[in-house]
């Protein structure tokens, strides 16, 4: 019922700042399509693209508002120059969430090598203190005690 109510009431004052509202639709289209793409739970591309997005649509609303707020304002705003700008704005957002999320994965793979060798270097101080017998890389005999001559197996 409250998601009925938000809706009217969302579209109530859209219909109240007409000129706004189309504005905004037409200049915000990369934030829904990255809000449509996203399927994570953080919806974090659709959030870089929105406000990168947005940044890049408030000059725009602003000479509307200054301006009178006219329907007929919006449709010289709207001009293919002011939509490459608004669009560019959506592009950066991708590319930072691009940059980030690579720099995140690096930096995740580095660390990950880097308690890799850590292990490793743990394992080898192991085997010098207590022997070989403590990396299981030993065979048994029958009863499940090691083999320590290799010239006994059978």
């Amino acid at each position: 019922m409250k998601k009925i109510i938000y809706i009217l009431l969302i579209a109530l004052v859209s219909l109240i700042i007409l000129p706004t509202s189309f504005l905004f639709f037409v200049g915000m289209m990369p934030t829904l399509a990255a809000f449509l793409i996203d399927k994570t739970k953080q919806q974090l591309k659709a959030m870089t693209v929105g406000c990168l997005n947005f940044a890049a649509c408030f000059p725009y609303w602003l000479s509307l508002v200054s301006s009178g707020h006219t329907f007929e304002h919006t449709w010289d705003i709207l001009s293919p120059m002011s939509m490459s700008v608004m669009y560019a704005g959506a592009i950066s957002g991708y590319m930072v969430e691009w940059g980030v999320s690579l720099a995140v994965a690096t930096l995740m793979v580095q660390k990950g090598r880097g308690t890799l060798r850590s292990i490793q270097k743990q394992k080898e101080r192991l085997i010098e203190r207590w022997g070989v017998e403590v990396t299981g890389k030993y065979h048994l005999d029958a009863e499940g005690f090691p083999i320590l001559d290799q010239d006994k197996i059978l």
